[in-house]
């Protein structure tokens, strides 16, 4: 960060630290996390989805779930940049 030119405007989304315990995770804790929270409606439509998406071997249905909440970035951008992505590992091997 400290490379980056002052003139250009850096803005880090805030969505992914929702989202990534879902992507990271197995689904079944997902599910469990969504029961232990009393989110019983959101459990029952993660499972409906995850189902779904693997009868038809269609992953973007469930990403599409998962991603439902994430809006459109207003303003537009010139550029979007990831440094770390969701397949990454948090401990080097």
């Amino acid at each position: 960060m400290k490379e980056i030119r002052n003139w250009v405007t850096v803005e880090e989304v805030n969505w992914y630290k929702k989202i990534k315990p879902i992507i990271m995770q197995p689904p079944r804790q997902t599910i469990k996390d969504y029961l232990i929270s009393k989110y019983y409606i959101k459990a029952l439509s993660f499972v409906f989805i995850y189902l779904i998406s693997k009868y038809f071997n269609k992953r973007y249905l469930y990403y599409k779930y998962v991603f439902k909440d994430v809006k459109d970035y207003p303003n537009g951008y010139d550029i979007a940049i990831s440094y770390k992505g969701p397949t990454e590992c948090d401990t080097p091997r």
